[in-house]
């Protein structure tokens, strides 16, 4: 999957990160702007000390708003900005354009009742969609092509089921948000559910996971034959003894991070095993289930 950036450097969230727990998200959560436009060049601009500030301008187009323009701010409320958008640039080509490190926790769904997708521990990567014509079905049906097919790929990279994925109104409902109802209520007009989202990236997601080299998933009930763990998946992490038993797959890393190298994080399931909680190596776990 291949991808561009706009990095925000100028953005709260970039210039203040917060980075995700270990640098790795629970899950995915899927937006639609406010502003009806499919443009990028309407929804984000490059910062004034990017380097690759007039390629970016070439590529999606100048807009006459100042800065990044779907930064939304309530009262007392900073600005949001999502790790990514989807969108069309200044030759009408869908693209998606990185705007924060996919480790930096992001500002997306505000805060709900129970606590916030955008804070650790339950932290999400955040895709916002640049919503279109409710008439446009082509520009939906390519921009939502886009969005599974970068869903699948960080599903992935992080080791996620699809069931990961959410939509802001979902986190809302779940308590992990502020009251919106997109992206569904855009899908609503071409026929489409969250759930055919998902059903669309698990279709994706598994010729990905063949390229990424794991069949494991978080959630996954494994066999733990080692006798090492860590504290955390950097190279660096000196091995704690430990005891083979069984336990459940938390975090996946499919892929080495910086000097990251232990992959899996296992916790202990009741009664299944001794002191197994923490990051292992993937050739040390057997797969014995699958949570549905």
């Amino acid at each position: 999957m291949i991808w561009k950036q706009c990095i925000f450097y100028d953005h709260p969230c970039y210039r203040s990160a917060t980075k995700m727990l270990d640098g790795i998200p629970a899950g995915i959560v899927l937006h639609s702007t406010r502003l009806k436009n499919p443009y990028l060049r309407y929804h984000i601009q490059p910062s004034l000390e990017d380097v690759r500030r007039e390629e970016i301008l070439l590529d999606i187009g100048e807009s006459f708003r100042k800065g990044c323009c779907s930064y939304f701010s309530g009262k007392n409320r900073p600005p949001d900005c999502t790790h990514a958008y989807i969108g069309k640039n200044a030759a009408g080509t869908v693209q998606v354009y990185q705007t924060l490190p996919l480790d930096d926790c992001c500002r997306g769904v505000g805060e709900g009742t129970c606590a916030s997708y955008d804070c650790n521990p339950q932290a999400h990567i955040q895709i916002s969609i640049c919503t279109g014509s409710r008439q446009d079905k082509s520009y939906f049906w390519q921009a939502w092509q886009r969005a599974a097919a970068f869903c699948a790929f960080l599903c992935a990279q992080y080791g996620l089921p699809q069931t990961k994925i959410c939509s802001h109104r979902e986190a809302y409902w779940r308590g992990f948000g502020d009251f919106g109802k997109d992206p569904e209520d855009w899908f609503a007009a071409f026929g489409v559910t969250m759930e055919d989202f998902r059903s669309e990236v698990k279709t994706l997601l598994a010729e990905e996971r063949k390229q990424c080299g794991t069949k494991l998933q978080v959630g996954d009930f494994v066999y733990f034959s080692g006798c090492r763990q860590y504290k955390t998946p950097y190279s660096s992490a000196c091995p704690i003894p430990c005891k083979s038993g069984m336990g459940e797959v938390m975090k996946i890393i499919c892929h080495p991070i910086y000097t990251q190298i232990h992959t899996v994080y296992v916790r202990t399931k009741p009664g299944g095993g001794l002191f197994v909680n923490g990051w292992v190596d993937l050739e040390d776990l057997y797969l014995l289930g699958r949570s549905p």
